[in-house]
C-alpha cells in the first residue's frame, strides 16, 4: 500500500477517558512532608479506593476499554487518534461498545452498596478520611466514561490551497511513516507472544516443579488474529506461508497439549519452527522513527 491511499484503508478513531479525581489532600502526611523537606509549598495526598472493594472492579472495567481500544487499533500519534482499518468498524464499535456497557452494568449492579464500599475504604485507613471526601455515587459514575471520536484521514485534497512542492513532499513522507509504522504494529502482535513462546520453551525441560501453559500457545494465536484484522495491507507471502503454518501446528499441540510436554523432539521442532518464522517477521518489519515530532505541512 502507497501512503497516497492511506485514506481509502482506515479513519481515525480517538479514545477519550474520564476519570474522577480520587487523591485528596492529607493535612498530617503534608505536616509531616514539610518539616521533613522545609518546604512549605510540598503537599501529600491519599488515593482513594486503594484498599480492595468492588470498587476496584468498576476502575478495572475502566482500563479495559483502553486496553480494547489499544488492541483493536493502529498507532497514529502519541496520546492522540489511532488507526483503525475500515474493514474493522463494525467489529470495533460493537466491541467497544459493549466494554464501556460492562462499566454501566457495574453501577447498575452496585449502586445502592456504595457507601458501604466508601465506609470499608475510610475504616481500612483508620477514618483518617472521611465518606464526604469521597465523590458520591452520581459524581463517581459521570466521571468514569469514555467518548469516541472518529475522523477521516487527512489527504492533500483537504488542502484549500495548492502545496508547494516541498510541502506536498513532506505530507506525503509523513504519510508513509504511519503506513510503516502501522505494519510495524501490527507484526509486533505476533512477536510479542512469539518470542515469550520462544523464552519458555529454551527453559522448558519437563522437569519436576516445571509448568507450561497452554496459554502461551492461545496468546500467539490472538496475535496473529489481530495481525490478520489490523495490517493494512496484504501480508507478504513469506509472512503469511510462515504464519499459516505456525498456526496449524499450534492447532494440533492444542489438541493434544501432552506432546509438547512430554516429547522433546517436539519441542524441538516447534522451538525451531518458532524461530523460523520470527526471522521472517524480521525481516518484514519496517524500521522507522516516532512520530511525535512530525506535523502535517
Amino acid at each position: 500500500m502507497t501512503m497516497s491511499n492511506l485514506h481509502e484503508k482506515a479513519v481515525l478513531v480517538k479514545l477519550t477517558s474520564h476519570k474522577p479525581t480520587l487523591l485528596r489532600r492529607s493535612d498530617d502526611k503534608t505536616a509531616q512532608l514539610q518539616q521533613v523537606t522545609d518546604d512549605k509549598g510540598a503537599a501529600a495526598y491519599v488515593k482513594l479506593f486503594s484498599f480492595k472493594t468492588p470498587v476496584q472492579e468498576a476502575l478495572a472495567r475502566h482500563r479495559d476499554v483502553i486496553r480494547l481500544h489499544q488492541r483493536l487499533t493502529l498507532p497514529y500519534e502519541d496520546r492522540g487518534p489511532r488507526l483503525l482499518p475500515n474493514a474493522r468498524y463494525l467489529d470495533y464499535t460493537t466491541q467497544m461498545r459493549a466494554a464501556m456497557d460492562r462499566v454501566a452494568e457495574w453501577f447498575d449492579q452496585h449502586r445502592a452498596h456504595y457507601p458501604t464500599y466508601v465506609g470499608a475504604d475510610c475504616a481500612s485507613r483508620g477514618w483518617k478520611v472521611q465518606p464526604d471526601e469521597y465523590p458520591t455515587i452520581e459524581q463517581f459514575e459521570a466521571a468514569l466514561s469514555h467518548d469516541l471520536e472518529f475522523t477521516p484521514m487527512p489527504q492533500l485534497t483537504h488542502f484549500l490551497f495548492d502545496l508547494s512542492p516541498a510541502d506536498r513532499a513532506s505530507f506525503e513522507q509523513r504519510q508513509q511513516l504511519v503506513v510503516e509504522r502501522a505494519i510495524e504494529d501490527a507484526l509486533r502482535r505476533v512477536c510479542k507472544p512469539l518470542d515469550a513462546l520462544l523464552d519458555k520453551l529454551q527453559t522448558y525441560a519437563a522437569q519436576p516443579g516445571q509448568r507450561f501453559k497452554d496459554t502461551l500457545l492461545v496468546n500467539l494465536t490472538k496475535g496473529i488474529s489481530d495481525m490478520d484484522a489490523l495490517l493494512l495491507q496484504d501480508v507478504p507471502p513469506s509472512v503469511r506461508a510462515s504464519v499459516d503454518g505456525l498456526s496449524a501446528t499450534i492447532h494440533a499441540l492444542l489438541v493434544d497439549p501432552a506432546a509438547l510436554r512430554e516429547s522433546a523432539e517436539i519441542r524441538a521442532a516447534f522451538t525451531n519452527q518458532l524461530a523460523s518464522t520470527r526471522r521472517i517477521l524480521t525481516a518484514a518489519t519496517p524500521t522507522t522513527p516516532t512520530l511525535d515530532t512530525l506535523v502535517l505541512a
